[in-house]
């Protein structure tokens, strides 16, 4: 019964040494501990610019992705897409009566820019928590958030504006600014759409092989491009490069060019 006592005052020691650690490292992050400097301030906005540029990256990669999937626009107004493979796929080449080309659809590095920007600040409604990081006798204010998106050949640039502050007493630190860079050929690949479109529309057709061969050896970047006639009446264009971002994870630009059922 001695033995047995022992274990279960150890036992007891144990837990209680663990609820005071737990108990610990929550009020840590509510309550400064040790008299206040700037430095300490700085050092608490740390933590609030990771959990803004992680709350930036996860809806921006997302964003980027549906927007390759579905031909350059996060939102498909009816009469604009056709169904493929689950997703809404946005014509970007309409069919005009008996001609054997298309009317091209206006879609611009500034327009898919602005929708990213719009769709990415709403961050602020679905995941910033930035007063979670509120400590007692510490005054946070946060200001208004804005998003700049700049699409480049290879990297999509994401930068936010949200001012942070920290304030004790006359002591204050401030943030402002926060960038990500997520590696997706979004405007080389639209480049590409455009010249297929452009083509479309101008004489009726496109020949992927030697566009492939001349910007795989231009840019050394290997293209691939399909633009198969089908699903009926309709041509599927699928562009991508080649182990880019990554060999399990490609990044897909997909769009239809319309055609006419007879």
């Amino acid at each position: 019964m001695g033995k047995r006592g022992q274990v279960t005052v150890f036992v007891i020691v144990g837990i209680v040494i663990v609820v005071l650690i737990l108990l610990f490292l929550f009020l840590r992050t509510r309550v400064q501990i040790g008299p206040i400097t700037v430095d300490n301030l700085e050092d608490q906005l740390e933590p609030i610019r990771e959990h803004i540029e992680e709350c930036m990256l996860e809806r921006a990669e997302l964003d980027i992705i549906r927007m390759g999937e579905q031909g350059g626009f996060l939102t498909t107004p009816l009469g604009t897409f056709r169904e493929y493979e689950g997703k809404q796929v946005s014509y970007l080449c309409y069919n005009i009566k008996d001609q054997p080309f298309c009317r091209s659809r206006v879609l611009t590095l500034k327009m898919m820019e602005d929708q990213l920007e719009e769709s990415i600040k709403q961050i602020g409604i679905t995941c910033l928590r930035v007063e979670q990081f509120r400590k007692s006798g510490i005054t946070l204010d946060k200001g208004d958030l804005d998003i700049n998106v700049d699409i480049g050949d290879d990297t999509v640039i994401v930068e936010a504006t949200l001012p942070v502050k920290l304030i004790k007493d006359d002591l204050q630190a401030e943030m402002t600014t926060y960038s990500i860079a997520l590696n997706y050929p979004l405007g080389r690949l639209y480049e590409a759409m455009r010249d297929i479109v452009n083509s479309e529309a101008v004489v009726g057709s496109f020949d992927a092989v030697p566009y492939v061969l001349q910007k795989t050896q231009l840019h050394n970047k290997p293209y691939v491009i399909s633009c198969p006639h089908g699903p009926y009446p309709d041509k599927h264009c699928m562009l991508k490069i080649k182990d880019i971002p990554s060999e399990d994870s490609e990044y897909i630009f997909q769009f239809f060019i319309q055609g006419e059922a007879r």
